[in-house]
């Protein structure tokens, strides 16, 4: 089954701590969300907008 079109997408490259990037990969798969659209929608919330965030409405603690 096709995915439903997320509209305009713009690749980016991240250096991050390697910490990091397991604690987001454990996060994602915590929530069931690809590690990609969980950062994505972080990054959404954090920028003031939450029109962005497509699986996530709140930043977790």
């Amino acid at each position: 089954m096709a995915q439903p079109h997320k509209g305009d997408r713009a690749s980016m490259t991240l250096r991050i701590p390697a910490e990091l990037h397991e604690q987001l990969r454990k996060d994602a798969g915590d929530a069931k969300i690809a590690l990609s659209q969980y950062v994505a929608d972080l990054l959404a919330l954090q920028a003031g907008r939450p029109d962005l965030a497509r699986e996530i409405r709140t930043v977790p603690v």
